[in-house]
């Protein structure tokens, strides 16, 4: 098998049929590891599958990430109804996880220790890997 074979291989799993940028990196790795390990069996054939091992990956191209805009955050933000318990409940969860960034899991994991409510208002958040970090708290975030 050519390298100009997995070339060709690899542009129909990606055009013809449909595939990702992802799904072709993904077959290509597998080539490579099976060539990889022919080099070590067959010595006769390492020149074949260099050039198989050459054969670079392919990038995709990173979208923008998106965001709400303030009229959709305060849409968001207006939806419980705050004169039920719950939905003070809920306003006020939505207003922390806008106003600290905070993952799910992280308020999730979240003590009553790690609010400061005197001033200056803040939360210590313990992020993924144990790390941690200190978010100010707006004004409308504490006393809602």
């Amino acid at each position: 098998m050519a390298a100009s074979e997995v070339a060709a291989f690899l542009r129909h799993a990606e055009r013809e049929r449909g595939g990702t940028i992802g799904t072709r990196n993904c077959r290509l790795a597998a080539i490579r590891s099976f060539f990889h390990f022919m080099a070590t069996r067959d010595p006769a054939s390492i020149a074949q599958c260099v050039e198989i091992l050459h054969i670079p990956i392919k990038r995709a191209p990173v979208s923008e990430p998106c965001y709400l805009d303030p009229a959709e955050v305060t849409a968001i933000l207006a939806q419980p109804n705050r004169s039920t318990v719950e939905g003070m409940r809920d306003h006020a969860l939505f207003s922390f996880l806008y106003n600290s960034g905070a993952r799910i899991q992280e308020a999730l994991d979240l003590c009553p220790q790690a609010i400061r409510f005197e001033s200056p208002n803040c939360v210590r958040l313990t992020g993924k890997g144990r790390k941690e970090r200190i978010c100010p708290l707006w004004p409308e975030t504490v006393c809602c």
